[in-house]
C-alpha cells in the first residue's frame, strides 16, 4: 500500500509563503507509519510540485506514482484548493481513497457546507491515531458522524497519542531542511491556556511535552540548519524553562531559534538569557491592552505585565512579532487604538503584527458568535466583521492607521519573475507575440500552464487584439491559481475593460478574502504590468493607470535619462534590468534602490544574484528553474 501526503502552501504572487510551507504534519505521520508499518510505502509530494506546480501538473505526478491513499493536510489557506483537487483526482482515479485532515477539519469548516463525495473520510484529530486504527482495520464507527453527507471521524480526547509514541520527523530523517535553511521542530502538543479564539486547546485538552533532547539532538546533528521554529505555543510554560535556556546557551550552537511565548513572566535577566540561548526572534501575543476584552476571550493575562516583558525582550535585542487582534468582544475602536498607541509610544511600532479576528471552526468564540448572530465571513479566513463593538470600517481604518504610524505595509508588492530558461523545469510563463493568432491558440496556452503562479507575456501592438484574446482566455483559466498579465506595447491598456475580466475570473477567492482589510487590488488573483523602454510612456501610463503597474525596461543607452527622471521627480519607478545591463546600472540601483529591492527585476539570473549580493540582502534562492514557452 502506498500513501501520498499533500500539503499545498498559501499561493502568493510574491511566493513569499513557499519557504514557510514546511510539510511537518506529513513528515510526522510518515515517520510514525514507517516505524510501525514496515510493509507500507509513504511519500510526500515533492517540494517543487507542492510549492509551485499547477493542479494539472500535480495530477500527472499522481498518475505516475499510483498511490492507494492520498492524505491532504488541510489549513484555512489550502482547504478550498484541496477539495477542488480531490474532486479532479477522484474523477480520474476512482479507486484512490482520499483523506482530509488537519486543523481546518472541524465543525463549522467550509468543508462541511456541502457534500464532498470525492473525500473518503474527513479526520479531526491526530493523524497518527487515525492511520494506526485505519490501517489495522479497527472499527471507527463510534467516532464517525455524518455532516452534510460527509463522513467525519473525530478522535476522542481520551485517545490522544502517548508522547513516547510520537516520532519526531527531522531527527528521524523524514523532514528536509527548507531552501532558506529553516526547519520546524515540535516540542509541545496542546496548550495550558484556553483562549476562546485559539484552536490549540480545543484539539488537545492536555499538554504533552516531547523530550527536550530532540532539540539538542537537532542542534548537534551537524546538518546545515540556519533557523529552527519550535512548535510550542507557550515555550515559557515548561517547568524547566530556565534550565532549558541555560543548556541552549552553554551549547553555543549558532542556530537562530524562534518560538512563541507569553511575556508576562519575562524579566530583564530572562530576556538576556533567551538571547544568549539563541532566540533571535519571538512571537508574543499581547492581543489588546483591554482587560475586559481579554477576560471575554478567556485569556488569563495582565496586559501591563505582558507589555513590561515585551520591553525587556526588545531591549535584549530580540526581534519580535507582537500580535494584536482588533475585533475581540467588548473592544471598541478607541480602546484598540489605545493598544496601538501604547506600543508606538514605547518604541515598539516596528514589531506590531495586526491580525484581524478570525472565528475559526471548532473554537469556543466561533460557537459564541453563532449563538449571538455575529457578522463574519463563512469562508476562510473566517474574519469577524461586526457585532461585538468594532465594525468592519473600524478594523479597516485601524489597519491603515498602523501602516501609516509604523511605515510598515501589509501589502506584498512584487514584480513578476523574468529570469526564465528555455530547456528545463516547469513552464511558468508563455510569450504571446504573433498578431492574429486564432484565439491566441488558447488550448496550447492553457496546456502550457504548469505552475500555480503563471505569467502571460503579451507582446502585441494591437490593443484590440490583446483585449479580444484576454476575453477568450480568462474563462479557460484554472481556478485557485494566480496569474500575471504582462503587456509589451506602446499604447495604454483599457482598465475599464480589463477589470471586469479579472473579476470574472475569480470574484471570491481566498486571496481576495485574506486581503479584505487591506485593499481590493492586493487580493486580485490576476496582477497586470506594462513594460516600456520609454520614460515618457512610463509617465503617461503611471498617471493613467490604477490597476496596471507600469515598469521601465532599462537599456544601457537610457540610463542617463532614467537618472534625470528619478532625481527630478524624486521617483522610484519599478525597473526591469535588461540582460547585460546591470554593470552599467549598478550605481543607480545601489544609490536609489538598495532599500527597495522589490522594485528591481532582472532578465538574467546571475545579475540578479549579483544585485542581492551587492546590497547584502538575504534572499531565498530555490533550487529549481522555470522556463517560458513561445506561442
Amino acid at each position: 500500500m502506498k500513501i501520498l501526503f499533500i500539503q499545498l502552501p498559501l499561493n502568493s504572487h510574491a511566493s513569499d509563503y513557499i519557504p514557510g510551507n514546511i510539510e511537518y504534519a506529513p513528515a510526522l505521520i510518515s515517520s510514525f507509519l514507517k516505524k510501525n508499518f514496515k510493509d507500507l510505502t509513504t511519500e510526500t509530494l515533492p517540494a517543487l510540485l507542492s510549492g509551485f506546480a499547477s493542479d494539472t501538473t500535480i495530477i500527472k505526478y499522481i498518475k505516475d506514482i499510483s498511490p492507494d491513499i492520498i492524505s491532504f493536510s488541510c489549513y484555512l489557506w489550502n482547504i478550498e484548493r484541496h477539495l477542488y483537487l480531490a474532486r479532479r483526482i477522484k474523477s480520474l482515479f476512482p479507486d484512490i481513497d482520499i483523506i482530509c485532515g488537519g486543523p481546518e477539519i472541524s465543525n463549522g469548516s467550509i468543508a462541511f457546507q456541502e457534500e464532498h463525495p470525492a473525500v473518503t473520510f474527513f479526520v479531526s484529530g491526530e493523524g497518527e491515531w487515525f492511520f494506526k486504527n485505519y490501517l489495522q482495520n479497527e472499527s471507527l464507527t463510534s467516532c464517525t458522524q455524518e455532516i452534510k453527507g460527509n463522513r467525519v471521524i473525530t478522535q476522542p480526547q481520551d485517545a490522544l497519542l502517548p508522547v513516547e509514541q510520537i516520532v519526531e520527523p527531522f531527527t528521524s530523517r523524514e523532514l528536509n531542511i527548507m531552501p532558506d535553511g529553516s526547519i520546524y521542530l515540535e516540542l509541545t502538543r496542546g496548550c495550558p491556556y484556553r483562549c476562546s479564539y485559539c484552536y490549540y486547546s480545543k484539539q488537545c485538552r492536555t499538554v504533552r511535552e516531547l523530550p527536550f533532547e530532540i532539540l539538542l539532538s537537532a542542534l548537534r546533528s551537524g546538518r546545515d540548519i540556519e533557523e529552527i521554529y519550535l512548535l510550542s505555543p507557550t515555550f515559557d510554560a515548561s517547568p524547566d524553562f530556565i534550565k532549558r535556556l541555560e543548556n541552549l546557551r552553554d551549547l553555543r550552537h549558532g542556530v537562530s531559534l524562534h518560538t512563541e511565548l507569553r511575556a508576562g513572566r519575562i524579566t530583564s535577566e530572562i530576556a538576556g538569557l533567551l538571547y544568549e540561548a539563541g532566540f533571535q526572534s519571538l512571537e508574543v501575543g499581547l492581543q489588546t491592552m483591554s482587560p475586559g476584552s481579554l477576560r471575554a476571550v478567556q485569556r488569563n493575562s495582565n496586559p501591563e505585565r505582558e507589555l513590561e516583558g515585551i520591553i525587556h525582550l526588545a531591549e535584549a535585542g530580540i526581534d519580535l512579532k507582537i500580535g494584536i487582534i482588533p475585533g475581540l468582544p467588548g473592544e471598541e475602536a478607541g480602546s484598540f487604538r489605545y493598544t496601538v498607541d501604547t506600543l508606538l509610544n514605547r518604541g515598539l511600532g516596528e514589531f506590531i503584527e495586526l491580525y484581524p479576528l478570525m472565528l475559526l471552526p471548532g473554537t469556543t468564540i466561533r460557537e459564541r458568535a453563532v449563538k449571538e448572530n455575529i457578522s463574519s465571513l463563512h469562508q476562510p479566513p473566517y474574519f469577524y466583521l461586526d457585532g461585538w463593538g468594532m465594525s468592519f470600517e473600524d478594523i479597516h481604518s485601524m489597519s491603515r492607521y498602523v501602516e501609516e504610524a509604523t511605515g510598515l505595509s501589509q501589502s506584498s508588492f512584487s514584480l513578476p519573475g523574468f529570469t526564465l530558461g528555455n530547456d528545463s523545469g516547469l513552464t511558468s510563463a508563455c510569450f504571446i507575440q504573433t498578431e492574429g493568432l486564432p484565439v491566441w491558440k488558447s488550448r496550447e496556452i492553457i496546456d502550457s500552464i504548469e505552475t500555480s503562479l503563471f505569467s502571460f507575456h503579451i507582446c502585441l501592438q494591437s490593443i484590440d487584439q490583446i483585449m479580444k484574446g484576454l476575453r477568450l482566455l480568462v474563462d479557460k483559466l484554472p481556478p485557485h491559481h494566480l496569474f500575471n498579465f504582462i503587456f509589451y506595447c506602446d499604447d495604454p491598456v483599457d482598465e475599464k475593460v480589463l477589470y471586469p475580466l479579472i473579476k470574472r475570473y475569480d470574484s471570491n477567492s481566498f486571496n481576495r478574502r485574506l486581503n479584505l482589510f487591506i485593499s481590493e487590488e492586493e487580493g486580485l488573483p490576476i496582477r497586470c504590468f506594462h513594460i516600456t523602454e520609454k520614460i515618457e510612456n512610463y509617465v503617461h501610463f503611471n498617471r493613467k493607470y490604477t490597476l496596471v503597474e507600469p515598469i521601465i525596461k532599462v537599456e544601457k543607452e537610457t540610463i542617463p535619462e532614467l537618472e534625470r527622471y528619478i532625481n527630478t521627480e524624486n521617483a522610484t519607478p519599478p525597473l526591469l534590468i535588461k540582460k547585460g545591463v546591470y554593470t552599467y546600472a549598478k550605481d543607480l540601483l545601489y544609490t536609489i534602490y538598495r532599500e527597495l529591492p522589490e522594485l528591481a527585476a532582472f532578465e538574467n539570473e546571475e545579475e540578479q544574484g549579483e544585485w542581492y549580493n551587492d546590497i547584502a540582502m538575504d534572499h531565498v534562492s530555490f533550487p529549481y528553474r522555470f522556463r517560458g514557452v513561445y506561442l
